[in-house]
């Protein structure tokens, strides 16, 4: 799992930093489909485009929503 959203999920639950968006609202709004959030939720990545939206909705930076977790694959490549 290299992408870790749960910083994306504490900030779609608190409502000081959501500016009212929750995962309800995205979908509802058609911004995000349930696929893409149940993606981010199993900690696939996400196209470009869906996470420069995130960041617009949320004012915030990729690394306010995500983190990106290194596994044994990619340490293998950069030895």
């Amino acid at each position: 799992m290299p992408m870790n959203y749960d910083k994306l999920f504490d900030r779609l639950g608190n409502k000081e930093l959501n500016n009212g968006i929750t995962t309800y609202s995205l979908r509802k709004n058609k911004q995000l489909g349930e696929s893409t959030i149940q993606s981010m939720r199993r900690g696939e990545p996400i196209r470009m485009n869906i996470l420069c939206r995130l960041c617009y909705l949320l004012d915030c930076q990729p690394g306010d929503i995500m983190t990106y977790i290194p596994d044994e694959k990619d340490k293998k490549r950069n030895d």
